[in-house]
């Protein structure tokens, strides 16, 4: 089961939130949020918790790093999965349940990052085939 959780802020408030998750590195509220209060008592940079951040920059580093050293290159097609990121790795596909499967929220929001920073042209050698592989990934390709 998935519970939403919601809560009404200031304007005020939620332009200091909204600077506060901008200058944290995240690109939503929400993640930021949800972030910050699982790692409660500790702070984000101590978080037994798996961070959107710490994961998705990982993801972009390992990415990048590839790229940069040709272990992928151009006309390469790659999944999120493929670049096995160490954060990625650690992080659980999906949580087991009585009725079956849910897949984490966390990779899907990095999936959904990564999309939208390729579509704004953050990564030039890196495009959107516009493809899923069998499991619904969506698929890129170095250019």
């Amino acid at each position: 089961m998935v519970t939403r959780i919601q809560f009404r802020v200031t304007d005020d408030e939620h332009r200091i939130i909204e600077q506060n998750a901008v200058d944290a590195g995240y690109p939503n509220t929400s993640q930021f949020v949800k972030d910050l209060v699982l790692a409660y008592p500790n702070s984000l940079s101590n978080s037994k918790h798996y961070s959107f951040v710490q994961v998705y920059n990982d993801f972009v580093n390992t990415l990048t790093r590839k790229i940069e050293s040709q272990e992928i290159n151009a006309g390469d097609r790659f999944v999120l999965r493929d670049i096995d990121a160490p954060g990625w790795r650690k992080l659980p596909q999906h949580t087991n349940t009585p009725n079956g499967t849910i897949p984490l929220p966390l990779r899907a929001s990095v999936g959904k990052q990564f999309f939208n920073a390729v579509e704004a042209g953050k990564f030039p050698n890196v495009k959107c085939a516009y493809k899923t592989d069998k499991y619904g990934t969506m698929i890129y390709e170095i250019i």
